[in-house]
C-alpha cells in the first residue's frame, strides 16, 4: 500500500480540491492481489487503489473509452516472424501504466482509506488516470501512442497495437498490449534506443528475453519460438478439481449431440461459464485443436444443462492428456502463408446451418484460425463450402495486408486447400448458376482475388485438417490432423 500510494505521489494524480456544486464524488478502495509467478517461485503481493468508476457519468466525467490492444492473432504472427526471420524477442512492462495518462475532465473521488487530506470536506480532485475509471486504458494508451510515435515508430493502419520502424540497419516491431510490450527486432542498437525513450517518460520494468507473454510461456532458441500453456492449463485443472482425471484422445466424442440434450437445467451455471470462460482463452491463443468444441460449447452459455457440463469437462479431460502441446514455428527455407479450409454441412441439429473452419500457418504453424457457425443455412455442401472459404479470404487479406505495412511480404503466393470441387469451381467461375444464384453477392467477392492474391488447390477430404474446426472427430483422424495442425510436443 505504502508503495502504491508513492506512485500516485510520485505522478501527482490528485490535487486536494473542494467538491464543485451540481459534481458527483466517486468513493475508492483497496484492492489486493497475489499474483503467481511463472516459474514457480515466491508469489508477488499486490495492492492497488480503485476507483468507483461505475459511479462516474459518461458525457460528463469521460466521453470515449475504447482503447486498442494488440490481437493474439498478430502476435502470432509476430512469433512466426521472429521464427523465420532470426528476430529477437524481448519483454517490457510498464509500472502502474494507467498514472501516466492525463484525464480531460478532472473527476473528483473521497479520500482514499487511510488517508489524511487535511480537512474533513477536502476531496481528491484526479489530474491523471487510475485504476478503474472507464476511460484511463484510453488515457494511457494516448500517452504511450504520442510517445512511440515521437520515437519515430509507426502505428500500422491494420493492426493499432503493433508498431514498426524499418531502417537500413535492422527491423524493430512493437506490440502493445495495455501495459505489456514485446519487441521484436535484429538490431539490438535500435532496441536499446526505444527502451531509454519508454525509461525516459515511464517507470519500466525490462524483463528481458520474453518467456511469458499474456499468459502464454514462450521459449526462443535460434529459427525457433514455441508457444504453449502448460502453466495455465495446469491451474485450470486444479481450479475445477480434475487434475487427476481419465486423460481422453479427443476434445468432444464423435456422436455427441448437445442441441438435443434434455438433461435438467444446471441449478449453478456459473461453473460451466467459468470452465468454457477459460477454455476459450486457451483456444484463442495456442490451442486451435480446441477451437471447434469450445465454439460449441459457448453457445449454451445462456441456459446449459448436466450434459453440457459432462462435455465440458470431457473437454478438460482431453487437455489433462494434452497439457505438453505446443504451437512451434520454425525457420523455413521460404517465406510464405498456407491456408486449409473446410466446413461441414448442415451440422447444427437444432437449426441446420454448418460450421466454417480454417486457418492460415507461416513458418510451420497456424497463426490464424477460425471455428464458427454460419449465419444462413446453405443449401448444398457447395455452397457451405463457398461460405467458409469467403470467410476465410477476409482473414486473409487483413494478413497479406499487415505484413505489407511491415515491408515482410511472402515470397510466394498464398495456397488455400479445399477439398470440395464445386467450391473450387465456383469460386474460380460462375459454374452452375443455376444451382447457385441464390448465394448472397458478399460471398462472391473472392473470385476478384482468385490468381491475384492466392490460388485454390484441390485436397483430399482425408487430408484437409481444417476438418479438426468443424465436426467431432474420432480418435486416428483428431491425432493425425493435430499434427497437421503444427501442434507438437
Amino acid at each position: 500500500m505504502n508503495e502504491e500510494l508513492r506512485a500516485h505521489s510520485l505522478h501527482g494524480t490528485w490535487a486536494v480540491d473542494r467538491l464543485p456544486t451540481g459534481r458527483r464524488l466517486i468513493g475508492c478502495r483497496w484492492v489486493y492481489t497475489v499474483k503467481d509467478r511463472a516459474d514457480g517461485s515466491v508469489p508477488l503481493y499486490k495492492a492497488r487503489l480503485v476507483a468507483q468508476g461505475f459511479r462516474t457519468i459518461a458525457g460528463i466525467d469521460y466521453t470515449e473509452t475504447f482503447s486498442p490492444v494488440i490481437r493474439f492473432e498478430s502476435l502470432r504472427v509476430l512469433f512466426a516472424l521472429a521464427a523465420q526471420f532470426h528476430l529477437q524477442i524481448e519483454q517490457l512492462d510498464v509500472r502502474t501504466a494507467f498514472l501516466n495518462g492525463t484525464l480531460p475532465t478532472p473527476v473528483y473521488m473521497s479520500p482514499p482509506p487511510g488517508v489524511n487530506l487535511g480537512s474533513p470536506d477536502a476531496v481528491c480532485r484526479l489530474i491523471r488516470s487510475i485504476y478503474g475509471l472507464p476511460n484511463s486504458p484510453l488515457c494511457f494508451y494516448l500517452k504511450i501512442h504520442s510517445v512511440l510515435v515521437e520515437f519515430g515508430l509507426t502505428r500500422s493502419t491494420y493492426e493499432y497495437g503493433l508498431y514498426f520502424k524499418v531502417s537500413s540497419t535492422g527491423i524493430l516491431l512493437v506490440s502493445l498490449y495495455v501495459d505489456d510490450l514485446a519487441l521484436v527486432s535484429n538490431d539490438p542498437a535500435l532496441v536499446a534506443a526505444v527502451k531509454a525513450k519508454l525509461t525516459s517518460v515511464f517507470e519500466m520494468k525490462d524483463l528481458g528475453k520474453v518467456s511469458n507473454f499474456l499468459g502464454m510461456s514462450v521459449s526462443q532458441t535460434p529459427g525457433r519460438v514455441s508457444l504453449d500453456l502448460e502453466v495455465y492449463l495446469t491451474r485450470l485443472l486444479q481450479d475445477f478439481g480434475m487434475s487427476h482425471c481419465n486423460p481422453v484422445a479427443t476434445p468432444l466424442p464423435p456422436s455427441i449431440d448437445l442441441a438435443s440434450d434434455t438433461s435438467p437445467l444446471l441449478s449453478d451455471s456459473s461453473v460451466y461459464r467459468s470452465m468454457v470462460g477459460k477454455l476459450i482463452f486457451a483456444c484463442n491463443t495456442v490451442r486451435p485443436d480446441l477451437a471447434f468444441s469450445v465454439s460449441t460449447l459457448s453457445r449454451y452459455l445462456s441456459s446449459p444443462r448436466e450434459g453440457h457440463l459432462t462435455a465440458a469437462k470431457h473437454v478438460l479431460r482431453y487437455v489433462k492428456g494434452t497439457l505438453h502441446l505446443k504451437l512451434v514455428y520454425r525457420h523455413s527455407s521460404s517465406f510464405k502463408i498456407t491456408g486449409y479450409c473446410d466446413a461441414d454441412w448442415a451440422g447444427d441439429k437444432s437449426d441446420r446451418k454448418s460450421t466454417s473452419g480454417y486457418f492460415f500457418s507461416i513458418s510451420g504453424a497456424p497463426v490464424i484460425w477460425k471455428s464458427k457457425k454460419q449465419h444462413s443455412i446453405a443449401l448444398s455442401s457447395t455452397e457451405s463450402e463457398y461460405i467458409s472459404l469467403s470467410a476465410s479470404v477476409k482473414d486473409l487479406l487483413w494478413l497479406t495486408q499487415l505484413l505489407k505495412t511491415i515491408h515482410l511480404q511472402p515470397q510466394q503466393i498464398t495456397e488455400i486447400f479445399e477439398d470440395n470441387e464445386g467450391c473450387i469451381a465456383l469460386a474460380n467461375h460462375p459454374a452452375h448458376h443455376e444451382r447457385t444464384k441464390h448465394i448472397d453477392i458478399r460471398y462472391h467477392f473472392l473470385r476478384f482475388y482468385v490468381k491475384s492474391v492466392f490460388v485454390i488447390c484441390p485436397i483430399a477430404t482425408v487430408d484437409n485438417p481444417a476438418d479438426t474446426l468443424t465436426k467431432p472427430l474420432a480418435r486416428e483422424k483428431f491425432v493425425k490432423f493435430r499434427e497437421l495442425l503444427g501442434l507438437t510436443i
